[in-house]
């Protein structure tokens, strides 16, 4: 059902999903003093009156779920349209690898960049989303190797600082998944895994610049053997290093 916009250029849609029966709104419109146009799907929500007799389906703005962004009307239509036969014709725990891409092919403009860099933290200069994923799995690696308090930096499969910022970037993604779906992003345990990676990243502190002196024994407490005096004793002094 097609529903009258507010905005010139605008589309509503009123969908019905065929497997649940849930109602969801498709809304396409330009953001308003921007130079791009967001596409949204939104839950229905049933409000009764004049004592129940009369129920209407409206849209739960508070519940929206997936946005696209697109540089130009003629793009956010097509959006629309695609977005449209996902909702009303696949499972909703199927739409995520149905749906075209929340961002448009050229890139995005400088309106939605700012945009995101405000809600999100985007940065268009910093490692793409695919190397951060790279450099922290390298990372949890290392990690599974043995991840004593205090290990050698030169461990490290990437210097340090890349490291964290691989983290930023890779949690930051599963942020702006969660902001598009937080109902898909539960589903799929995304929850869980978020907590993991951040417990992962806690490690990256105890990598430390160590003394030649001391790399011998360092490097003997990988894998997490019995500790003895000595090894307590380095653990002590690189532990309360400042780096």
């Amino acid at each position: 059902m097609e529903r009258k916009a507010q905005i010139p250029g605008g589309l509503l849609s009123e969908v019905a999903n065929k497997y649940s029966k849930e109602v969801f709104f498709i809304s396409t419109a330009p953001e308003i003093g921007q130079d791009y146009w967001s596409t949204a799907i939104i839950p229905g929500t049933t409000k009764s009156s004049f004592f129940g007799f009369i129920k209407k389906t409206t849209p739960d703005f508070d519940g929206q779920q997936y946005t696209f962004i697109r540089n130009n009307q003629h793009d956010a239509h097509a959006v629309h349209a695609q977005v449209k036969q996902v909702v009303a014709n696949v499972r909703e725990n199927e739409w995520t690898g149905k749906f075209p891409s929340p961002s448009p092919e050229e890139g995005y403009s400088t309106g939605a960049l700012t945009r995101l860099q405000d809600q999100l933290g985007y940065n268009e200069g910093a490692m793409s989303e695919d190397e951060a994923q790279r450099v922290v799995y390298a990372f949890v690696d290392v990690v599974a190797e043995g991840a004593p308090v205090v290990s050698d930096v030169d461990r490290l499969p990437y210097p340090k600082e890349k490291i964290r910022e691989a983290f930023e970037i890779h949690l930051a993604g599963y942020e702006n998944l969660r902001a598009m779906s937080s109902k898909i992003f539960a589903e799929k345990g995304y929850d869980k895994l978020v907590e993991q990676m951040k417990t992962v990243a806690v490690f990256l502190e105890g990598f430390k610049k160590i003394d030649p002196e001391d790399k011998g024994l360092i490097a003997a407490m990988v894998p997490n053997p019995p500790m003895t005096r000595e090894m307590l004793a380095l653990t002590v002094k690189y532990a309360n290093r400042r780096e």
